[in-house]
C-alpha cells in the first residue's frame, strides 16, 4: 500500500481539500450555474490565500500579457457598437464568462493552485473519474474501445500522438513503434468517421481564417450578438461547433493572443521538461487544437487542474 501513502505526501494542507470544492462545477445543472460557481469559488480560494504563505513563487509574462490584451479588447470592442444595439452596453455582458472574467478568473485560478498547492496528486486522481464524467454525459459516441461506450476518439488519438512525440525526444524507439502502430490501427477502424470530421473541420477552419483576416490585430470580440455559444452556421452541416481553441480565441482577439498563448505553451513545456507529465500537457494541447475545450467552463476546469500538476515541480519532502 505504498502507493496509498505516496498519494498523501507531503500531507495535503487545509488550501488543498479547499480546492478540491471546485469538482462540485460537475453537479450543476445549467451552463451559467457552473460558470457563476467557477467564478466565485475562485474567488473564495483567493480570500483564503491571502492569510497563506506560498508554497513556490510562479509568475509568467506570457499569461500576464494574454490577462492585459484581453482587457485592453473590452473597451476596443465597445466602441464597435452603435448606440441603437441591443447590446449596446453591453461591457457588462462581455465581462461574464463569454468574454474578459473567463480568461481572468481561469489564470487567477491556475496562479493560485501553482503557488498555494502543496500536494497536487490528490486533485490529479479526482481529475480521472471527472473526465469520466464529462465523456460519458456530453458525448454519445459509441464506441466499444477500452470497455467504456462514450470515449471520445479526438481525446485517445490525442494522447496517442503526444506519447509519439513523448518517447520520440526520449528516444523510447520500442514504445514508439508501438504507438505509431496503435495510431495507424485506430486511423483504419474508424477512417470513414476521421475523414467525415476533418471534413467538417475544413468548414470551421475557412470560418476561422476569414474571421482573423477580417480583423487581424484585435480580432472580432467575443460573443456581442447573443448567437449561441461557440457555433458557426454552415450550409452544408447547419450548426456546428467551434472546434479549435486556438484558432477561436485568434478569431476573438486577434493574432497578439495567438502569440501570446504560443509563448505560454513553450514556457510550460520548458518547465515540464522530458517527463512523464509531459504526455498529459501534450494530449491536453491537442485535444484543444481539435475540439472545443477550453471554451467549455467544465473542461477548462480540469484541464487547469492537470496543468498545474503537470508544472509542479518534483520537490523533496520527507514523509
Amino acid at each position: 500500500m505504498k502507493w496509498v501513502g505516496g498519494i498523501f505526501c507531503p500531507l495535503p494542507s487545509f488550501f488543498d481539500i479547499l480546492s478540491i470544492g471546485i469538482f462540485a462545477i460537475l453537479f450543476f445543472k445549467e451552463q451559467f450555474q457552473k460558470e457563476i460557481f467557477f467564478i466565485f469559488y475562485s474567488i473564495f480560494l483567493l480570500c483564503f490565500s491571502i492569510c497563506l504563505k506560498e508554497k513556490r513563487k510562479y509568475s509568467s509574462i506570457p499569461l500576464f500579457l494574454i490577462n492585459l490584451w484581453g482587457f485592453l479588447n473590452v473597451f476596443i470592442h465597445s466602441f464597435f457598437l452603435p448606440k441603437e444595439s441591443l447590446v449596446f452596453k453591453y461591457k457588462n455582458l462581455y465581462l461574464l464568462s463569454e468574454g474578459y472574467i473567463y480568461i481572468l478568473f481561469a489564470s487567477l485560478l491556475f496562479i493560485l493552485l501553482m503557488r498555494y498547492l502543496k500536494n497536487p496528486k490528490l486533485l490529479f486522481l479526482l481529475c480521472i473519474p471527472a473526465v469520466f464524467i464529462l465523456l460519458k454525459r456530453q458525448y454519445t459516441v459509441a464506441t466499444n474501445i477500452f470497455t467504456y461506450e462514450y470515449y471520445r476518439l479526438s481525446l485517445w488519438f490525442s494522447i496517442i500522438v503526444a506519447c509519439i512525440i513523448y518517447f520520440l525526444f526520449k528516444r523510447r524507439y520500442k514504445l514508439l513503434v508501438l504507438s505509431i502502430v496503435t495510431f495507424l490501427g485506430l486511423f483504419f477502424i474508424y477512417f470513414e468517421r476521421i475523414m467525415d470530421s476533418l471534413f467538417m473541420r475544413g468548414s470551421i477552419l475557412n470560418y476561422f481564417i476569414s474571421s482573423i483576416k477580417e480583423h487581424p490585430f484585435v480580432g472580432s470580440g467575443f460573443n456581442k450578438l447573443l448567437l449561441p455559444d461557440n457555433m458557426i452556421l454552415n450550409d452544408k452541416f447547419g450548426g456546428l461547433y467551434k472546434h479549435s481553441d486556438i484558432l477561436n480565441i485568434t478569431a476573438c482577439l486577434g493574432l497578439p493572443i495567438f502569440i501570446f498563448i504560443l509563448w505560454l505553451i513553450f514556457e510550460c513545456v520548458r518547465r515540464i521538461g522530458l517527463q512523464n507529465k509531459l504526455i498529459i500537457f501534450l494530449s491536453i494541447l491537442i485535444v484543444s487544437t481539435f475540439q472545443l475545450t477550453m471554451f467549455n467552463i467544465e473542461k477548462a476546469t480540469i484541464c487547469i487542474l492537470l496543468t498545474v500538476f503537470c508544472l509542479m515541480q518534483k520537490e523533496v519532502v520527507r514523509c
